[in-house]
């Protein structure tokens, strides 16, 4: 049985942001072959509902009688097995006609995952003008599936009713949600399709910051900032606290908006002085933690040189960013002014400091704060740049943090990382803080002692040192390199990994040229912008590359 239609589709998938959308970042079918629906794929057919308004269309007139090669692929997809479904979904969608969304709407209540994102991503290509309109009208769909199909179309389009009307699900149901129930389900691919819209920018600014720009960037570069305009103003006014939401906070939180959570938790506990020591903290750390802004608007390039000492490889790139790109780099906690993976405890803290349970400890040695990491935080340190990385390692079981104070000056001296035995993951030491820009600081060097560093699927422990430098108010990465403080599998006491151990390697270095500060963006087409993404011999791994 043949469901091929008897002419050739030709331009179907339109033209648009959806598409634009849709061909610049794959990630987000994978994102919904991930997380789109829980049943198993032996489940029955589900009941044909009354569908929505926005699928039913006056198109073409009452009488006219569907196309008779349809009979087999709308068949196909009522009774068919997942393939043939699949099959008969995209044989209609090479011929599209809005008579057909009925069957595909209703071939979306199916529980099978990858059919259900192959007819989604199918009608976001072929009906980009009817899917805004389809999708968030499915949101109010019976079937559960086909609500959550909706839910992951919508992370695709660019329209202004999309994101208020995401953020609205996150904040219906109780503050506990009952696991599996549909509010939590709901919940969860509200929060992913709001994620997933960053994770396009994400991938759009690597493009950009290795002077690939290209027109999707740009597109998903809007997405992000009206994403990020919307869903900030909605996150600060209130709402349920879930991680959802607060992970959403983080990931696209601005300097204002942290600054502004950093006042809420002063302001909702007046008399308890760790909320004052927070905002005075932020604000003095401003110009490099955690959400550095450049001092103007403009565009900071430089070439990174990564060497990889252990297996003789190494790596060049030239990496141009302006200040618009910072946000969706920082989505994924590259910061461009460290330019190495160089993730603390304390980004967390002054990010989001309500999540973090801060409380305040009196002492001679100029006080302490004591706070816990969030859910699932994992802290990685290395040599890398975007996708590169040299033996970056990482702390997964970490639960609560130390922050000493220097007693004269009041800033960051040292952070202690603890497991929930309360023995030490991680170690942070900043050295030398200096003047920056209004009023702000920062420090020339940040040591971090991993006692145990997840590197592939060893434990090594490992130290990361880094040199910073400040020039026209910019504070920015110098040098640095990652040093094996011991045999896999070692083990090293709080104490004695601040000390020489006699088995200290250097595993892998790193080191900026050429760095220049444009204060205006690059034209299109600048003579000037990097051609690629470097020269480069030998390749970056997790696992340190042997």
């Amino acid at each position: 049985m043949s469901l091929r239609p008897p002419r050739s589709w030709s331009g179907a998938v339109g033209a648009g942001i959806i598409a634009l959308l849709i061909a610049a970042a794959p990630a987000s079918t994978c994102l919904a072959g991930e997380t789109l629906g829980r049943g198993t794929p032996g489940r029955g057919d589900p009941p044909g509902p009354a569908l929505p308004a926005a699928v039913k269309t006056d198109d073409g007139e009452p009488d006219d009688p569907l196309p008779e090669w349809w009979a087999e692929p709308i068949e196909a997809l009522r009774s068919g097995s997942i393939a043939e479904r699949g099959e008969a979904a995209e044989a209609l969608l090479a011929d599209p006609d809005p008579r057909q969304l009925p069957f595909l709407v209703d071939a979306l209540g199916h529980s099978y995952r990858s059919l259900r994102v192959r007819i989604t991503n199918g009608v976001l290509g072929a009906f980009p003008d009817r899917a805004a309109d389809l999708f968030l009208s499915l949101l109010d769909d019976e079937d559960l599936d086909r609500r959550e199909a909706a839910v992951f179309a919508l992370s695709a389009l660019d329209d202004p009713r999309v994101v208020p009307r995401l953020v609205r699900l996150l904040d219906d149901g109780p503050e506990e949600l009952e696991s599996g129930s549909a509010a939590q389900v709901m919940d969860e691919a509200a929060a992913r399709s709001l994620l997933n819209r960053g994770r396009q920018a994400a991938n759009a600014a690597f493009s950009r910051a290795t002077g690939r720009s290209t027109r999707q960037a740009e597109l998903l570069l809007g997405v992000y900032e009206r994403t990020a305009e919307v869903l900030l103003e909605e996150l600060l006014d209130g709402g349920r606290k879930t991680e959802f939401r607060r992970l959403l906070f983080r990931r696209y939180a601005d300097a204002a908006a942290i600054s502004a959570a950093r006042r809420a938790l002063r302001d909702a506990n007046p008399e308890d002085p760790v909320g004052e020591k927070i905002v005075e903290l932020g604000e003095r750390l401003a110009p490099w933690c955690p959400r550095p802004e450049f001092p103007t608007p403009g565009t900071l390039r430089y070439t990174i040189h990564i060497q990889n000492l252990f297996v003789g490889s190494e790596k060049s790139v030239s990496i141009q960013v302006s200040d618009r790109d910072l946000g969706p780099l920082l989505y994924w906690s590259y910061a461009l002014d460290r330019a190495v993976r160089c993730e603390l405890p304390l980004d967390l803290l002054l990010l989001d400091p309500t999540a973090c349970a801060p409380r305040w400890v009196d002492s001679e040695e100029g006080g302490r704060i004591l706070y816990r990491l969030p859910p699932r935080t994992i802290l990685e340190v290395g040599i890398g740049i975007l996708n590169i990385a040299y033996w970056s390692g990482t702390v997964s079981d970490g639960e609560t943090v130390e922050l000493e104070l220097d007693p004269a000056s009041g800033l960051p001296s040292r952070e202690t990382v603890r497991g929930a035995d309360g023995a030490p993951r991680m170690i942070v030491t900043y050295r030398e803080f200096v003047p920056v820009r209004e009023g702000g600081f920062a420090p020339l060097g940040v040591n971090v002692d991993i006692l145990r560093a997840r590197i592939g699927a060893r434990e090594i422990p490992m130290r990361y040192q880094f040199r910073f430098v400040v020039e026209d108010g910019l504070w920015r990465f110098d040098a640095g390199e990652t040093i094996g403080l011991g045999s896999p599998g070692g083990e090293l006491d709080e104490d004695e990994v601040t000390l020489p151990l006699g088995q200290e390697e250097v595993r892998a270095i790193a080191s900026l040229s050429d760095v220049r500060w444009l204060p205006e963006p690059p034209a299109a087409g600048d003579d000037d912008a990097p051609e690629g993404p470097g020269q480069s011999s030998g390749t970056g791994s997790p696992a340190g590359g042997d």
